[in-house]
């Protein structure tokens, strides 16, 4: 929404998943835009265990790196990882089979990922990095 004199502006989105954040500032004759992709999670984490994910993901918790097995099905799937505050910590492509993704570089902390393939969320879920 546009809002015009607003020193603080706030935005509720109707789902979780990732939004692309537009910051338009007009100051005299002055514009500048920032965009900023961000992910929109759960603060407290729901886990069903009874749901079949179709790609694994492990270990959880990880260390140094994520392991990331692809079925045919998902060709052309891409890997997402979000901190706790939604900033974009690494995104990769993802190979039929077995994907190798190093995450020695990230401090300690709970993290979200996504898979999508097809420009659809496959999977998201929630992954903790102990160091």
């Amino acid at each position: 929404p546009q809002i015009d004199n607003a020193a603080f502006v706030s935005h509720t989105f109707p789902a979780y998943g990732t939004y692309t954040v537009r910051l338009t500032a007009v100051v005299c004759s002055d514009t500048s835009v920032v965009e900023q992709e961000v992910g929109v999670f759960p603060v407290g984490i729901y886990y069903n265990a009874t749901a079949a994910m179709p790609i694994k993901v492990y270990p959880n918790p990880a260390k140094d790196f994520v392991q990331v097995e692809v079925l045919p099905t998902y060709d052309g799937a891409y890997f997402t990882l979000y901190a706790i505050d939604g900033k974009k910590c690494l995104e990769r492509s993802l190979a039929i089979g077995s994907n190798l993704l190093q995450i020695a570089d990230l401090p300690s902390g709970i993290y979200y990922y996504t898979i999508k393939s097809n420009k659809q969320v496959i999977q998201q879920h929630k992954i903790v990095l102990l160091k």
